[in-house]
């Protein structure tokens, strides 16, 4: 096991830079904020990418997931 206790079970790839953000919702769908200005939306049952996010003009420091959608 390693030192802090946790495995790694799961990478998912989609970023070309950093993950600077993760946001949860309630139908488990993960968002990724980055550096390369995008958020991808993951499917965490299935691993799979159901989009990806672009059109930022910074880098994406924050997700918020509204709580209508929790």
């Amino acid at each position: 096991a390693p030192a802090n206790g946790y495995e790694n079970v799961s990478t998912l790839k989609s970023h070309t830079s950093a993950v600077t953000s993760l946001a949860f919702s309630s139908q488990d769908i993960l968002y990724a904020g980055s550096a390369d200005k995008t958020i991808s939306a993951w499917d965490v049952e299935s691993e799979k990418l159901l989009r990806k996010y672009k059109g930022h003009n910074a880098i994406v420091h924050g997700v918020n997931i509204p709580y209508k959608n929790l």
